[in-house]
Formats: structure tokens, sequence, C-alpha cells
């Protein structure tokens, strides 16, 4: 049983992600905190190695 991937027009896909912001947009202030913490955690990933390496 195969399953094929149904391909969506670029209408479409706006129209899907513009009804996802609609259900995001409740959620703001959540996703704001979340994306400033990813970017900082991130940055603590990159930075880590460069630290470790001026030490020794």
């Amino acid at each position: 049983m195969q399953h094929k991937d149904q391909v969506l027009s670029g209408e479409e896909q706006r129209a899907i992600l513009w009804r996802l912001l609609r259900y995001a947009k409740k959620h703001t202030k959540a996703l704001v905190v979340a994306f400033t913490l990813l970017i900082f955690a991130t940055a603590a990933e990159l930075i880590g190695p460069n630290s470790y390496k001026n030490i020794h």
C-alpha cells in the first residue's frame, strides 16, 4: 500500500500559514519567550567550544 503526498499550490500553502498564525496569535508571548531561549541556547552551544579552546 503506497501513500502519495498531496502537493499544495502556493495559494493553499499561504492559506494554511495564515490559519496557523491565527491560532498562534493567542500564544504570542510564549512563542517569543521560546524563540528567545532557543537563540540563547544556540549561542551558548557555539560559544562553549571556543571558550574551552581559549582556556587551554
